[in-house]
Parts: C-alpha cells; sequence; structure tokens
C-alpha cells in the first residue's frame, strides 16, 4: 500500500489448480476496517477473477494456435500444386513440431497398401542447397499397429494408447 492508506486489505488470485496468477487489493474502507466478512467476500472475487483470468489466457492461447494451424494449412494448399511428395512431408513434419512443441517429428507416408511399405522423406542441407532423401521401410511392429488402430478407432483412441498426450 502506498501514502494515505488507512486500511488493506488483499487476497491472492489462485486458480483451480492452485496457481497464483495475481492479487486482489482494497484499500481505505470507508468506515472501520475490513472485517472477516470483507475478507471472504474479497476470497470469493479473487477465486472467480482467477478463473476467469485463467480461461482467457486458455482461449487466447487456442484461438493464436488456430490462427497458426489454419495459415500453415493454407500454405499447404498452395504448395500441394507445386510441391513433390517429399517437400509436402517435410512441411508437414515441422508443421507438427511447430503446432505441438515436439523437438523432432516425422511424416511417413503411406506409399503401397498392398506391398505394406511406408515412404520416409527427410530433408538436409548440405550447406549449398536442400537434398531430399527417400527410404521406403516395411510396416511391421509398431507402426503396424498405428496404422491399424489409426482405421479402426480414430486419432483420439490411438493418441491415448500410445502414451500420446497434451495439455
Amino acid at each position: 500500500p502506498g501514502s494515505g492508506v488507512k486500511t488493506c486489505a488483499q487476497v491472492p488470485m489462485c486458480t483451480l489448480a492452485g496457481k497464483v496468477v495475481g492479487v486482489i487489493q482494497a484499500s481505505n474502507k470507508v468506515q472501520g476496517g475490513f472485517a472477516e466478512m470483507d475478507l471472504q467476500a474479497l476470497d470469493m472475487l479473487a477465486r472467480q477473477s482467477a478463473v476467469t483470468f485463467d480461461l482467457c489466457i486458455q482461449s487466447e492461447a487456442r484461438q493464436a494456435q488456430y490462427r497458426k494451424v489454419n495459415a500453415m494449412l493454407k500454405g499447404f494448399v498452395k504448395l500441394a500444386a507445386q510441391a513433390t511428395p517429399a517437400e509436402l512431408a517435410h512441411r508437414a513434419g515441422l508443421l507438427v513440431k511447430e503446432v505441438t512443441g515436439a523437438t523432432q517429428a516425422n511424416c511417413f507416408m503411406l506409399e503401397d497398401r498392398e506391398e505394406g511399405q511406408l515412404c520416409s522423406f527427410s530433408k538436409n542441407n548440405d550447406g549449398k542447397s536442400d537434398v531430399f532423401s527417400e527410404r521406403r521401410v516395411p510396416i511391421k511392429g509398431f507402426l503396424s499397429d498405428v496404422l491399424h488402430e489409426a482405421r479402426g478407432l480414430g486419432a483420439a483412441t490411438l493418441n491415448q494408447q500410445t502414451g500420446g498426450g497434451g495439455g
């Protein structure tokens, strides 16, 4: 409290998770000092303010992520008309990294369902230009399980079964 403050009540703004995101302060009550009932009212206001503030921050983050993904997907549409499969796979991997915050991401493209092979594309820079390499790998083990589950159950269930998750 600054100068001229005669009475003061302060209450932390805590989210449902217990994180302190601010403080609510009332100063110079018109009559007398702050009573227990005043503190309870301030506490209730502080908790509601914190929850609302937290929801606002989360909503803002979701909206920013949506705008970023939407802009990237529009870029994919333009790129699809002029890119090779290797370039598209590389861009998809970059998109996955950026959207999820992962440090590494890959894009495997199902080339031939009959042969049961995936095509893996990677991009390296030799200092002069980007070099795309292509490698075919048989679908077996974990990849086979993932593809089978994705076809039958959808991405949400797949994410749970593979230990994925997020915030």
